[in-house]
């Protein structure tokens, strides 16, 4: 099943401490063993190298902050001589404990 809800209209509707975020998902009826984040890169435009009439090599470097789980970054692929690359690079990390629900949502 695919979820897209936000917690953010639950701050302050009787939570408690930082778990308000794991407790607005237990409301909608989330279970956290499903909950996933999805993070897409399509594409860039317009970029320079750093050496002048040369074409960049351009890659991205993500990660997920505040994790305590997922601590290695994601790296794409590198696209050869493209200052318009396309990247169509996706990374979805499972959000499996309610410390690292709590903990992302601390980071927004």
């Amino acid at each position: 099943a695919h979820y897209r809800a936000s917690a953010r209209g639950a701050k302050g509707k009787g939570g408690k401490g930082g778990t308000e975020g794991a407790g607005a998902l237990a409301e909608l009826g989330i279970p956290l063993g499903e909950l996933k984040l999805s993070v897409k890169v399509s594409g860039a435009t317009n970029l320079r190298s750093l050496l002048y009439g040369k074409l960049p090599h351009p890659y991205v470097h993500y990660e997920l902050p505040g994790s305590t789980v997922h601590t290695e970054p994601h790296i794409s692929a590198t696209v050869a001589k493209s200052s318009t690359p396309v990247f169509d690079d996706v990374k979805v990390w499972a959000l499996g404990s309610e410390e690292e629900v709590v903990s992302l949502r601390g980071q927004e």
